[in-house]
């Protein structure tokens, strides 16, 4: 698979909830889904108390029941996910906007593996943490 850099986890950002909100802006300013990034993030931060924003700050990968919902309600606000379902469709066009061509079909692969994982929940909020947390584990093992 390749590489799930940190520079092209602006896609995960806009599609799964801006774990890290610092994250988005060290990103290139020329990115075009920068501006949906922070709009999304903006839209949602009132669901995350300051005490979970310094955790996500420390750790992108912090997990709790309103980090949860903080990146179901990105989710939502870039329409990725509705009723606890994922717009796949939704998602492939933005993979295809903005992935190479050459990594598309294993962005596509990684993003429908977990949405199965997310899909299996019935909570909103731990639809959204479940493919988060998968989206995460791939690019653990990527890494390695």
């Amino acid at each position: 698979m390749n590489s799930f850099t940190v520079a092209s986890l602006i896609v995960l950002v806009t599609l799964c909830a801006g774990f890290l909100p610092t994250h988005a802006e060290e990103e290139d300013d020329d990115n075009p889904l920068k501006a949906l990034a922070k709009e999304s993030i903006e839209h949602c931060k009132d669901k995350l108390s300051d005490e979970n924003k310094e955790l996500l700050k420390k750790n992108r990968k912090a997990d709790n029941r309103e980090i949860r919902c903080f990146q179901a309600c990105v989710l939502n606000h870039v329409g990725a996910l509705k009723d606890t379902k994922f717009d796949m469709d939704k998602i492939k066009q933005v993979v295809n906007d903005n992935v190479d061509e050459v990594e598309r079909d294993d962005w596509i692969a990684a993003i429908n593996v977990c949405r199965e994982d997310g899909e299996k929940e019935t909570d909103e909020c731990d639809v959204a943490g479940a493919f988060v947390q998968c989206f995460n584990n791939y690019e653990e093992s990527d890494e390695e």
